[in-house]
């Protein structure tokens, strides 16, 4: 029974035993705390497995946008873009090769909704260090994974989308800031998540749909939408504020286990589900004293939600294919020790339907540095210095005529 035990022990080792998502714990608390740099010194102190490295950089590019620290946090991105690359070229084969063990032993290699996020992320890394260029780079590189999606619900993204608009509009091209507001606006319309358009939105088609001289758009969009307003563009002496606010946590997958008796042996069923780490409606921006109000552009936790009720099916084949073929492995083990002595065979049937049960463990990774949900607010203001209050966050800026000027704070 020790030698059991032992084996049992060192393959949980191996393999990992303990759900991924234990092991956030720790930079989730230092997040909450304010302490940022605590929490990524929790990450960088961990070693993370080959097969989780895309995660580590994904979270660490996360925590050093938060701190301030954009140019790491975009090299941060640009590595875990690279790794998508070079697992897409083996996760097939991969997955059949982990189907003995557990979906965990599978490279990471981000959901889709995780790769598009990557690239909304990298983009404002470079708003933030005033580089539209590149920004406009990492936003048609999320246009890109967006065409290569080809199942599930989620197959386009409102929020990066408009976030193409506001890019293209800053660097005065305004037919291709047209297009990307009219991607979004259909995005939300046809529903995206349950997202509304925003009233930003709103009148940036306006707005933009009058500059272009589309004058049968401008009016149905004034139909629709029931706004009036002059909607000019940005005046002389004056710039705008974009602020793009990342709101909690995304929700964490737990693993949901079920262990029984049988006939056959012990069986043990592992399944991720998530639980939501809700954020509460965002604090308004205030502006030299000013209120201005957030809007909801994403809800990262319907998607990801969404995403795993498609991905279910394809995770309860894997485990019952995976059930059936750890089954035969431990009759096949249990009839070779047992040709000479009964006894033996039996005892290694145990060992081996004890190993199987332990080690069926859901894969409860994911990207938990994202926010919960994201919001947006647009306004313009006169050209010089401003003080910006975000709930906690101060902000001292310069607004300059005819610029933008981008904050992205995040909120735990």
């Amino acid at each position: 029974m020790r030698s059991a035990l032992f084996i049992v022990l060192f393959a949980c080792f191996l393999v990992g035993c303990a759900p991924y998502s234990n092991s956030f714990a720790k930079i989730e608390n230092g997040l909450k705390a304010g302490d940022a740099q605590g929490a990524l010194s929790a990450l960088e102190s961990s070693s993370p497995a080959d097969r989780d490295r895309v995660l580590y950089e994904l979270n660490r590019a996360m925590i050093l946008q938060d701190l301030g620290r954009y140019k790491d946090s975009a090299a941060a991105f640009e590595a875990a873009k690279t790794l998508f690359q070079e697992y897409d070229a083996i996760s097939v084969s991969e997955q059949i090769g982990s189907s003995l063990i557990n979906d965990s032993t599978i490279s990471y290699f981000g959901a889709d909704f995780e790769r598009v996020m990557a690239s909304f992320y990298a983009a404002i890394n470079y708003l933030l260090l005033g580089d539209l260029y590149g920004a406009r780079v990492e936003i048609m590189q999320g246009d890109e994974r967006l065409k290569a999606i080809d199942a599930g619900e989620y197959q386009d993204d409102a929020a990066l989308r408009y976030l193409s608009g506001v890019v293209f509009e800053a660097l005065g091209e305004n037919n291709n800031a047209l297009v990307s507001y009219r991607q979004a606006y259909r995005v939300y319309k046809e529903g995206f998540f349950g997202v509304r358009i925003p009233n930003y939105l709103k009148n940036d088609l306006l707005r933009l749909s009058k500059k272009m001289g589309v004058a049968q758009e401008h009016n149905l969009y004034k139909s629709e939408f029931g706004l009036s307003g002059d909607f000019n563009a940005i005046g002389s002496t004056q710039g705008e504020l974009v602020a793009i606010l990342g709101g909690g946590f995304a929700p964490i997958k737990r693993a949901s286990d079920v262990m029984f008796s049988s006939a056959v042996g012990i069986i043990r069923i592992s399944i991720p589900r998530y639980e939501l780490r809700l954020f509460a409606v965002p604090p308004p921006v205030l502006i030299d004293g000013v209120r201005a109000d957030f809007e909801l552009v994403e809800s990262v936790a319907a998607i990801a939600l969404e995403t795993l009720k498609d991905d279910m099916p394809e995770i309860m084949a894997r485990t019952a294919a995976r059930m059936i073929a750890k089954k035969g492995v431990e009759i096949a083990v249990g009839q070779t020790a047992g040709n000479n002595d009964a006894a033996a065979g039996v005892i290694a049937r145990a060992i081996v339907n004890l190993f199987n049960a332990t080690t069926e463990v859901a894969d409860t990774r994911g990207w938990y540095t994202l926010p919960d949900s994201i919001y947006i607010a647009r306004v313009r203001l006169n050209s010089g210095a401003h003080k910006v209050v975000i709930g906690t966050k101060e902000y001292n800026i310069e607004i300059r005529s005819g610029e933008r000027t981008f904050l992205a704070p995040r909120l735990y």
